[in-house]
């Protein structure tokens, strides 16, 4: 038997409410089966351990992926005290965070079962309860003594032999909403008052009765200055609305909640207004990263964030968007983006070479940026961003192929294995076929219209 076991991906048809809900009680169940040899290995004094370690696996829902990797070893435990010795070793099975996007995560819950290779249930009844899950750190499943040393037994029975661990990770659904890793002005204290003066104030900049200093230094006209202007009139803005709604509460959290709040005022109603096409956007992001405007930046992943998220998003701008966020190092729309093309190639008839079309694809599409771009890349570069993104696929594609989605407790292993591979509900649909023109979209001609930003 080889060592990874491929699990296709099953949804449950219901999970559309449950992805869209804000209700914390609706929760969804990923299953794992992770087959292997239990093997003992040498350690430092020469002494002979268990020690299995599990390839690691991934969580992926609506673009926000977690991976996991399970472990099968002794370890030296003191029970209530007293010196560590030989006869203190006992077997765990523990599950380990390795990589997201959060540091931390809540997960409710996880299963674990010992079967053999025909799915009958040797050991069950492992479970690690709800935890908070650091980058890089795990928890072992939690048994009373004397479980624990049925559970040493009766791994060390089965030295040699092939086996079947099942994991089932239980997690709330509103942790795979995207929106959730980027900055949310809707929660802001004082929402309501804050946008308030924001709106007021680009009102009045655009009414041209604001003052802002040092923008006579700069030429209007000039490709160089013009993101300087906007973040000279960026800061004096903010400065201008936290004297009026943080009064003495000056705190850095409120100072974050203003200009939060402001970058999605000035985004949507400033900037925004003069991007038309592909172009105009590549041209904004590379303005506001070289002007330091760390704010607009999270506005503008925020935006093509939704973008890739709404149901009629094609293929070919979910990919302009995952080269985006490689090359300008937008780790959420990354997250999202990559999410969704491993699950178009997961669920294609023949995904390697859906794989080899993706490829051709995005090295297409990141010559296409380098020709927007105000930075002159030669060929190298763009061969060094398709690769990085596509061993990033390679490696997502594998990880979520290994593991099953459901919204009910964790089935047999026969049951997932037979079950239909499908695009998690809630995830953009990725025909190839594109019914309307899409934002920033070129015309037909290929050229692409560009705008200047008015700052004046």
């Amino acid at each position: 038997m080889s060592e990874e076991m491929q699990v296709p991906l099953s949804v449950d048809p219901t999970l559309q409410e449950a992805s869209t809900s804000d209700e914390p009680r609706e929760k969804m169940s990923f299953q794992y089966t992770w087959p292997l040899r239990i093997c003992k290995r040498l350690v430092e004094n020469e002494e002979a351990l268990i020690l299995n370690v599990s390839p690691p696996f991934t969580t992926s829902y609506n673009g926000v992926a977690f991976t996991w990797t399970a472990r099968l070893s002794d370890e030296c435990v003191v029970w209530g005290g007293g010196e560590i010795g030989p006869s203190k070793e006992h077997v765990f099975a523990s599950l380990y965070y390795k990589d997201g996007i959060a540091q931390d995560v809540w997960v409710d819950e996880v299963k674990m079962a010992i079967c053999d290779t025909n799915g009958q249930v040797l050991f069950s009844d492992l479970k690690i309860p709800e935890a908070e899950w650091t980058k890089g750190s795990g928890w072992p499943v939690q048994l009373e003594r004397g479980r624990q040393a049925q559970f040493t037994d009766f791994v060390h029975s089965r030295v040699d032999e092939q086996i079947w661990i099942q994991v089932e990770i239980r997690m709330k659904t509103s942790i795979f909403n995207p929106m959730n890793y980027l900055p949310s002005v809707d929660k802001a204290c004082r929402s309501q008052r804050i946008e308030e003066c924001c709106q007021k104030y680009v009102q009045d900049f655009k009414k041209g009765v604001v003052f802002v200093p040092n923008m006579d230094l700069l030429n209007p006209e000039s490709k160089e200055d013009k993101f300087a202007m906007h973040r000279l009139v960026f800061v004096h803005g903010c400065g201008i609305v936290e004297e009026q709604c943080a009064g003495d509460n000056d705190s850095a959290e409120m100072l974050r909640h203003i200009r939060s709040q402001f970058a999605h005022v000035y985004f949507k109603d400033v900037l925004m207004k003069e991007v038309n096409f592909y172009e105009d956007f590549v041209a904004l992001l590379e303005g506001v990263i070289a002007a330091h405007l760390p704010a607009l930046k999270r506005e503008a992943e925020k935006f093509m964030c939704r973008e890739v998220m709404t149901e009629n998003a094609d293929s070919m701008f979910i990919k302009r968007m995952l080269l985006l966020s490689e090359r300008y190092r937008l780790d959420v729309l990354k997250m999202v983006a990559t999410g969704v093309v491993a699950d178009q190639i997961i669920a294609h008839q023949d995904p390697p070479q859906e794989f080899i079309q993706i490829k051709h694809e995005l090295k297409s599409l990141a010559s296409e940026i380098s020709h927007c771009s105000s930075v002159d890349d030669d060929e190298d570069v763009d061969e060094l961003l398709v690769g990085s993104v596509v061993e990033d696929l390679q490696s997502l594609t594998r990880r979520i192929r290994r593991v099953s989605l459901s919204h009910s407790p964790s089935q047999s292993s026969a049951s997932s294995a037979s079950s239909a591979t499908a695009t998690p509900t809630g995830v953009p649909s990725l025909s190839p076929g594109v019914a309307e023109q899409r934002p920033f979209d070129s015309p037909s001609t290929g050229r692409f219209k560009r705008v200047e930003l008015d700052v004046g």
